[in-house]
C-alpha cells in the first residue's frame, strides 16, 4: 500500500460514492494509473479503463474487504487509490484510516444529518464525531459550503491541515453537485495535478453522475430520489425539480428496518404530503400515530389526472427490486 504515492480516503456523509467516482475520472485525466472503490448496497471497484466491476459479498459489510483489497494484486502498478470509507461506526472509520488505507489524503463530502442511530442530529455534535474518524496526521480537503461550516469549525479547532474549496460554476453541473466537483479538483490539485483537462474531465463525470432516473406511467412521473437518503438532500432535490410550492405531490418512502431512525428524520417533509410506505414495515407504533398505510410494494397508476411521484428513503432492500420493474413497466428518461 506504501507504494502508491496518492492514496486518497473520502469520507463525509452525503456523496461520498459520488466523491470517488469524480476522483477517479481526475486521476484518469491526469494520466495516472487509477484504482477506486465504492461501498455500499452496490460495492464497485472502478478498474484503470473507468469501468466498474461489482463486487458481490457472500456475508454482511466488514471492513475486512478493504483489508484484503490493501493485500490483492488488484493494487500492483496503481500510482492513484481513491477509497471510500465504508464504515459507519466512528471507531471502524479510524481504523480504516490509520491501519488499513493509510491516505496520503483524505476527502470530506458533504455534512448532513444520516445514520442518526450513530451520528448527533446537532450539527456541532456530529462535526466532531466526524473530524474524530480522520487521521489528524494527513490533510483533510473539504469544501466551503454553509452545511460544511461546523464540520471545517471543527477541523480547525482539532488544528488538522485543511484545504478548504470554494465552489465556483461548472457549465452545466448544478449546484448540490458543485461542492464535491471542488473537493476533487482541490485533491488534484494537492497531489500536483491540476489543469483544463483534468477540470473539464471532472465536470463531464459531474454532470453525468447529476442524473436522477424518471420513470412515466401514463400519467404518472415518478423521479428517483432514492440516492439521496437524508432528508436536507432529497428536500434540495424535490425544491430544483419542482419548485419551491410543495403541489400535489406523491412520496413513495421505502423503509428499511435497519434504518428506522432516517424515517423519523424525514417526518417534516413527508408530513401533509400524501404518503406510501413501501419496502419493509415501519414500526407498528409510528403507523398507528400516523395513520399512514404501509404496502410492501407500489405499483404506480398511469390512470386519472397528471401526478407527480418522488421516490424517496432508502436504496437498499425493496429499492433496487422498486427500480428494477419500473424500468421494465415504465418509458424511462433522466432529469
Amino acid at each position: 500500500m506504501a507504494a502508491i504515492p496518492h492514496r486518497v480516503l473520502v469520507g463525509g456523509m452525503r456523496g461520498k460514492s459520488t466523491l470517488t467516482r469524480l476522483l477517479h475520472t481526475g486521476f484518469r485525466a491526469a494520466g495516472h494509473e487509477a484504482l477506486g472503490r465504492v461501498t455500499g448496497d452496490a460495492p464497485m471497484m472502478i478498474m484503470r479503463d473507468g469501468s466498474e466491476q461489482p463486487q458481490h459479498r457472500r456475508v454482511p459489510a466488514n471492513i475486512r474487504e478493504l483489508r484484503r483489497l490493501a493485500f490483492s494484486n488488484q493494487i500492483d502498478g496503481v500510482d492513484a487509490l481513491i477509497v471510500e470509507n465504508m464504515a459507519i461506526a466512528p471507531e471502524l472509520q479510524r481504523v480504516i484510516a490509520s491501519r488499513i488505507i493509510i491516505p496520503t489524503v483524505q476527502a470530506l463530502a458533504v455534512d448532513a444529518p444520516d445514520h442518526l442511530d450513530v451520528f448527533s442530529p446537532d450539527p456541532a455534535g456530529r462535526a466532531r464525531e466526524v473530524v474524530a474518524t480522520l487521521d489528524p496526521a494527513v490533510p483533510v480537503v473539504i469544501a466551503e459550503s454553509p452545511r460544511n461550516a461546523t464540520v471545517i469549525a471543527a477541523i480547525q479547532e482539532r488544528g488538522i491541515q485543511a484545504r478548504v474549496a470554494t465552489p465556483s460554476d461548472r457549465e452545466g453541473v448544478r449546484p448540490h453537485m458543485m461542492p464535491l466537483v471542488a473537493v476533487a479538483e482541490a485533491v488534484l490539485r494537492h497531489c500536483g495535478l491540476h489543469s483544463d483537462a483534468i477540470a473539464k474531465a471532472i465536470a463531464a463525470r459531474a454532470r453525468d453522475l447529476q442524473r436522477i432516473a424518471v420513470y412515466r406511467v401514463g400519467g404518472m412521473v415518478a423521479y428517483d430520489l432514492l440516492s439521496a437518503n437524508d432528508c436536507e438532500s432529497t428536500a434540495a432535490l424535490v425544491e430544483q425539480i419542482a419548485g419551491q410550492s410543495r403541489g400535489d405531490y406523491l412520496y413513495v418512502y421505502n423503509h428499511r428496518r435497519d434504518r428506522s431512525e432516517r424515517l423519523e428524520s424525514f417526518r417534516h417533509l413527508l408530513s401533509g404530503a400524501e404518503l406510501r410506505i413501501v419496502g419493509e414495515a415501519p414500526p407498528s407504533w409510528w403507523r398507528r400515530r400516523t395513520g399512514v398505510v404501509y404496502t410492501p410494494r407500489w405499483e404506480p397508476s398511469g390512470d386519472g389526472p397528471p401526478r407527480t411521484a418522488f421516490l424517496v428513503g432508502n436504496t437498499g432492500g425493496y429499492g433496487a427490486m422498486l427500480r428494477d420493474d419500473l424500468r421494465r413497466r415504465a418509458e424511462v428518461s433522466s432529469w
